[in-house]
């Protein structure tokens, strides 16, 4: 079986990353490429055929993906190596860390009637009617103290699952609303207050994907579009449009042969 790093290697100039969840320079091997999760272990990415074994697909990079545990039980089994870049281009989201409380959003709407997001925003701007910096991060510091109460008192995890689902979460969230709705006293202390000016609250990344300053950052996954790719390489395309080969290309250019083959595969 091919490591997790021959295996991003052997993609990384063959796959457009705007086509996926995550940016090719930012420890591939280590990410899922669904949903952007970063892996302490290399081994906690694991390994995806394309197409299974069960139906004649073979062990090598050109066969496999690295997907979490999460996103591997949801891929494609399916006797179509397409099907497999269709999903992870459809379902992948551009924040990391965030398609699950993405889905977790869908399905309080489903459960509920009404998107999340809306009922949130109501409720900051009626505790908060100015809005400001330092009261989005007092808002978000309660919420982040009621959700970790409802956590761990009102939830449980599937047997084998590693992580609440969607419809739990969801469930969390509506307690969290309920709650701040009846919370009337948002005082907190001046160190603390402090502490949050100093970082953006984390609660506010997970759920929102809004960036954050710190050890671990969900990134903001926002690739070229295609037409600012040909922008900028605009010389690999006039070459390309002569009939040059891409070893000719990177060796007039000095560009590297996976820029190349983006502008290749674009034309």
């Amino acid at each position: 079986m091919p490591s997790h790093i021959a295996i991003a290697s052997y993609w990384q100039d063959k796959v457009y990353e705007g086509d996926i969840g995550i940016d090719w320079a930012d420890k591939p091997h280590k990410r899922c490429w669904r949903c952007g999760r970063m892996s302490k272990n290399r081994n906690v990415t694991q390994r995806c055929h394309i197409i299974p074994s069960s139906l004649g697909g073979g062990d090598k990079p050109e066969n496999i993906v690295l997907l979490c545990a999460f996103c591997h039980k949801e891929a494609p089994n399916a006797n179509c190596k397409d099907v497999m870049w269709a999903w992870l281009k459809n379902t992948s989201t551009s924040l990391y860390d965030t398609l699950h409380s993405f889905r977790a959003f869908e399905e309080y709407e489903k459960i509920y009637g009404i998107k999340f997001q809306s009922e949130l925003e109501k409720v900051f701007a009626s505790k908060f009617p100015e809005q400001t910096t330092s009261d989005n991060k007092i808002f978000f510091e309660f919420f982040g103290q009621f959700y970790s109460e409802k956590l761990i008192s009102n939830s449980t995890i599937h047997f084998g699952e590693g992580q609440i689902n969607a419809s739990t979460k969801a469930f969390l969230l509506r307690g969290v609303l309920l709650a701040l709705k009846e919370k009337t006293e948002w005082t907190i202390s001046k160190e603390r207050l402090k502490e949050l000016e100093d970082k953006s609250n984390q609660v506010s990344v997970d759920f929102l994907g809004e960036e954050k300053k710190g050890k671990r950052v969900p990134r903001k996954h926002t690739p070229m579009t295609k037409d600012q790719l040909l922008e900028k390489h605009n010389d690999i395309k006039e070459l390309l449009q002569q009939g040059s080969t891409a070893s000719e290309i990177v060796k007039l250019t000095g560009k590297s042969s996976s820029t190349v083959y983006k502008i290749q595969k674009i034309l």
